[in-house]
């Protein structure tokens, strides 16, 4: 979904998740976190980037709250980690990096 806040003059690629826990970082059911949803958020939001020209942040929203955020913020750190972990990694959103500037 596509959401223009007219106050901040900011674009939003939103996404509803009922059934993700908005406060829970990962220290009990880390698969049913927002933080989960943030890569997949954060590629659209350069995908959108990439075809139109026009920078979009990420929204990830239920009843509970929402999450908002800046593409390349969230993926360049995501890397970092996985990095650490598997050397060999290859971010699936990495043909992408090019528009989080």
């Amino acid at each position: 979904m596509l959401l223009y806040d007219p106050v901040s003059k900011k674009l939003y690629i939103a996404d509803y998740k009922p059934d993700l826990d908005f406060e829970d970082f990962g220290n009990h059911n880390a698969h049913d976190s927002f933080i989960n949803s943030i890569p997949q958020i954060a590629a659209y939001a350069l995908l959108f980037k990439e075809k139109f020209g026009i920078e979009v942040e990420g929204l990830i929203f239920n009843s509970e709250g929402a999450w908002t955020f800046k593409p390349n913020v969230v993926l360049n750190p995501i890397n970092t980690f996985m990095l650490g972990i598997y050397p060999t990694w290859i971010p699936p959103w990495q043909p992408l990096m090019k528009y989080s500037v």
